[in-house]
């Protein structure tokens, strides 16, 4: 239980990161990382 939560954790950040890549970048942004 304890893995799926840490793994769940590190999406959601990813996410964050993929959300403020795209606000900031847009598209293009995405496509180099």
């Amino acid at each position: 239980m304890t893995e799926i939560a840490s793994i769940h954790k590190v999406n959601r950040s990813t996410i964050m990161e993929w959300k403020y890549k795209l606000n900031s970048y847009g598209p293009e942004g995405l496509k180099e990382s």
